[in-house]
C-alpha cells in the first residue's frame, strides 16, 4: 500500500528521491511531481543551447522525460536529481545537433560579464554579441549557458557533462577566452 495513501503527505513535499523510489514503487502518477519540478529548468536550458528553436526544444524535452521515465531505476541518489536530468537534456540535445549536422548560436543577451570596451571606445550592440556567439562551437555555448544563465556550480556542472570539475573549470576558463578573442577582434579587427 502507498505511503501518500497511508498519511495524506502532499507529493510536493517528497524529496527526488522519495518521487523516484515512489514511482519504482509503481506509483506512476508522482511522475508529475518531477515533470512540474523541473520541466520549465531543461525548458530554458535547452532553448538557450538550441538558438531559440522551439520545435527542437519541445522535442529535446519530450525526449528528456520519457528517458528519465523510462530510466529512474538507474538514477543514481548519491548525485542531485536536477544534475542527472540535465545530463539526459544535454546528450539528447547533442544528439539532434548531431543528427541535423549544425551548430546553432545561443541568445545570452541576458549575461555577460566579459570586460567591454567604454562607449566612447566603441559601440558594442546584440548583433554583436550574436556574432560572438554564433563564433562559439558547442561545447563553449553550452558551458557558458550552465554557468551564466542555468548558474549552475562547477560540480553541477561535471555532473551532468559526466567529467571532473577541474575540467570544467578549464572548459570554462577556454570559452571565456575565445569569447574575449571574438569581442576583441570586432572591435579592433587590425590586432588580428
Amino acid at each position: 500500500m502507498s505511503i501518500l495513501k497511508n498519511n495524506n503527505s502532499n507529493p510536493q513535499e517528497l524529496t527526488d528521491i522519495e518521487l523516484c523510489q515512489r514511482i519504482l514503487d509503481r506509483e506512476q502518477q508522482l511522475f508529475e511531481v518531477i515533470l512540474q519540478r523541473y520541466e520549465r529548468m531543461i525548458f530554458g536550458y535547452c532553448m538557450k543551447i538550441l538558438n531559440n528553436n522551439i520545435q527542437d526544444c519541445e522535442d529535446v524535452v519530450s525526449e528528456t522525460f520519457f528517458k528519465i521515465y523510462k530510466n529512474i531505476a538507474s538514477y543514481n541518489p548519491n548525485h542531485k536529481f536536477s544534475s542527472w536530468a540535465y545530463r539526459i537534456a544535454h546528450n539528447t540535445a547533442v544528439n539532434l545537433i548531431k543528427k541535423k549536422s549544425g551548430l546553432f548560436f545561443v541568445d545570452m543577451s541576458t549575461f555577460w560579464d566579459l570586460a567591454m570596451p567604454s562607449k566612447e571606445e566603441s559601440i558594442f550592440d546584440i548583433k554583436d554579441l550574436e556574432r560572438v556567439l554564433d563564433k562559439l562551437k558547442f561545447e563553449d555555448k553550452n558551458i557558458l549557458v550552465l554557468f551564466y544563465i542555468q548558474e549552475k556550480t562547477l560540480a553541477e556542472i561535471a555532473d551532468i557533462l559526466n567529467i571532473t570539475s577541474n575540467t570544467v573549470a578549464q572548459k570554462l576558463s577556454r570559452s571565456r577566452k575565445k569569447a574575449k578573442r571574438i569581442i576583441t577582434q570586432l572591435y579592433d579587427p587590425k590586432k588580428y
